[in-house]
């Protein structure tokens, strides 16, 4: 099951959306890696030169039906990373893969959207985040065999 897992100052959440699987899973994940630094192109050759400060690996993603009860934890959440908190992101996928210190990456605005789809109202989170632990590296979630 997927989940998003921080605390705040109103204690420890373990945000999913509590559907049986597969519908427990994140969805629409896009690995994001981009590089920080000052870039430009030569005038003779059109070469891009780069002077790379650090790079992000993020992820864009979303938890998709959220039902009205975990509205609460979502805004919650939603708070906690806008004001600079970190999240621990569990995939769920089928190499168990987590990430234990996530923030929202630079430029990017979470989004919590009602999705009146079917007979009962539920929430989507989308977010975009980036890896901010000591060695980060490409954040993958792979809920299937590929390839």
């Amino acid at each position: 099951m997927a989940s998003i897992q921080f605390t705040d100052g109103g204690g420890a959440v373990t945000l999913t959306n509590g559907m049986p699987a597969p519908a427990d899973r994140f969805s629409s994940w896009e690995p994001l890696v981009t590089e920080i630094g000052a870039f430009a192109h030569r005038l003779g050759s059109g070469t891009r030169n780069s002077f790379v400060f650090r790079t992000d690996f993020g992820a864009r993603f979303e938890l998709r039906n959220l039902p009205a009860s975990k509205l609460s934890d979502a805004i919650r959440c939603l708070r906690w990373l806008q004001d600079g908190g970190t999240v621990a992101l569990n995939t769920g996928d089928a190499a168990g893969r987590s990430y234990p210190t996530c923030t929202l990456a630079p430029e990017s605005t979470p989004e919590l959207r009602y999705t009146p789809d079917g007979p009962i109202p539920q929430w989507t989170l989308a977010l975009a985040v980036i890896r901010t632990d000591a060695t980060p590296a490409p954040m993958i979630c792979q809920y299937g065999t590929y390839g």
